[in-house]
């Protein structure tokens, strides 16, 4: 499903809260992390599984040639329940003090995060255009 919008404002959120001298958790659809450390689904630290060998080479079309074993990358935008816990539990461990968490449509459909809080919870994309729909 694609909802434009949401890690742009996820990450946005997130620098407001550090300027705001918070520690912060990130979870969505580029990485989950905590403080700045990129996070495993099941709340650790990561670390690759080997060196990024393009990470330092210039490229004339700009980016990273792909892939390589140690590419970081998450599995939903949204976890599980069980994935969430994890998180927070990593996100605590790490003395975080907020969390700016993504939430797609798709999480929603399949209630991956009913009974979780929120303060505030707050839907960041409504359909303007006929052409977008919670299908797509």
């Amino acid at each position: 499903m694609n909802t434009p919008g949401r890690n742009a404002t996820t990450t946005q959120v997130r620098s407001v809260l550090e300027g705001m001298d918070h520690r912060v958790g990130l979870i969505g659809t580029i990485e989950y992390s905590a403080d700045g450390k990129k996070l495993t689904s099941d709340g650790e630290e990561w670390v690759p599984d080997e060196e990024d060998i393009t990470a330092n080479r210039r490229s004339v079309g700009g980016g990273n040639l792909w892939p390589y074993k140690g590419r970081y990358s998450v599995a939903n935008t949204t976890p599980n329940g069980l994935q969430l816990q994890q998180l927070y539990a990593g996100m605590l461990a790490r003395e975080c003090t907020a969390v700016s968490m993504e939430v797609s449509s798709h999480a929603l459909a399949q209630q991956r995060t009913d009974g979780e809080r929120a303060s505030p919870p707050t839907p960041l994309w409504t359909p303007v255009d006929p052409s977008w729909s919670a299908t797509r």
